[in-house]
């Protein structure tokens, strides 16, 4: 039994082809000397500007949860639900994560703006035994609203994996409607978290350097 557990525990995001080059950025904050504690969050700009300068980072994606409840709906049969689950992520998310996709192409499940991709849980529930495919469903919260089309329907998400949601939403959609990110340039809001996959043989002291220096030009 012990065994089984620690087999499972140090399973965890082994099945990603890039787990050994990925990693989750975190940020200590120290203030007048006095460090203020780990955290996982940076802001939106974090990711692009560092791919954008950083040589050593191949990709990035953000993540992140809104935390709180949409009400979704599929539009032909008019049933609502509240949902807590949706995630708004970088089109690259499928790309530095492989979860198995049982519909569509992970390459442009994020090519529209208005692009949803679910688990199939969640298809079972909104659209039962029929394809979910190219069909729509409406997502009402103020100005985070809109018909999604189902671009991508997800294998359940392994246990594996702290990664748990329902719904993945184009991160766009966010950063273009939502009143706090809309105006920004990207280095106000701590609380989306971020993922980079380095080059092989990246050395972390150096590119973990060039990211304070990033954040020390901006913030």
């Amino acid at each position: 039994m012990i065994y089984q557990y620690v087999y499972f525990e140090m399973s965890y995001y082994r099945f990603h082809s890039n787990a050994q080059n990925t990693y989750r950025l975190t940020q200590t904050t120290v203030r007048s000397g006095e460090d203020l504690g780990k955290v996982v969050f940076t802001t939106f700009g974090l990711g692009p500007r560092g791919k954008e300068t950083i040589p050593e980072i191949r990709d990035f994606a953000r993540v992140h949860d809104l935390d709180i409840d949409l009400v979704v709906t599929n539009v032909g049969k008019n049933e609502p639900y509240l949902e807590d689950n949706l995630w708004y992520v970088d089109s690259t998310f499928l790309k530095i994560f492989d979860f198995p996709l049982i519909r569509g192409d992970r390459e442009s499940a994020f090519s529209e703006k208005y692009s949803m991709v679910i688990t199939e849980e969640v298809a079972l529930k909104y659209f039962g035994d029929s394809n979910p495919m190219g069909k729509a469903l409406k997502v009402s919260g103020g100005v985070l609203s809109g018909d999604f089309i189902v671009t991508g329907v997800l294998k359940s998400l392994p246990a594996n994996s702290h990664l748990q949601f329902d719904f993945l939403l184009p991160i766009e959609h966010l950063l273009e409607n939502y009143g706090q990110y809309k105006d920004d340039e990207g280095w106000d809001w701590n609380n989306f978290v971020t993922y980079v996959t380095l080059n092989e043989g990246a050395d972390l002291t150096e590119v973990g350097k060039k990211f304070v220096e990033l954040i020390s030009a901006h913030v």
